[in-house]
């Protein structure tokens, strides 16, 4: 008899202090950090139809908002 287990990915995000965020929830958490801009980060992540739970999308939502300057210090 085999045995599955559904392995989740885990994401985290580098602060400038130095710090690492796990990011338990991608979206939610992503959204929290750049609260400021979080409204312009869900509409450049509708509009280019990018996941906050694939990597390679996620990575692309971090550096927009990276552009937009309006993570917490």
């Amino acid at each position: 008899m085999g045995y599955y287990t559904d392995v989740k990915d885990s994401f985290y995000l580098g602060l400038p202090n130095g710090n690492v965020l796990t990011l338990r929830n991608p979206k939610k958490d992503l959204l929290n950090y750049f609260h400021a801009h979080s409204r312009q980060i869900e509409q450049y992540a509708k509009e280019n139809k990018l996941s906050y739970t694939e990597a390679r999308e996620l990575a692309y939502l971090v550096n927009y908002a990276n552009s937009l300057g309006a993570g917490k210090k």
